[in-house]
């Protein structure tokens, strides 16, 4: 197996650290949508169940 070259290895290293900064930043995007989906995210209000008075049928 041949040796790579130090002028490579660093070519290498920035295009991997390029595309770390590239993959968090699209996490981080995808993480802010997610969660303003969910706080911003508005449920039907909910409809109020009263219970009916108690009737006295005994009278």
């Amino acid at each position: 197996m041949q040796s790579i070259p130090p002028d490579s290895v660093e070519q290498i290293a920035g295009q991997l650290t390029f595309l770390n900064v590239m993959l968090f930043v699209y996490l981080l995007c995808k993480g802010v949508g997610y969660a303003s989906a969910v706080l911003a995210r508005r449920d039907p209000p909910k409809k109020l169940i009263r219970s009916k008075p108690a009737r006295s049928d005994e009278s």
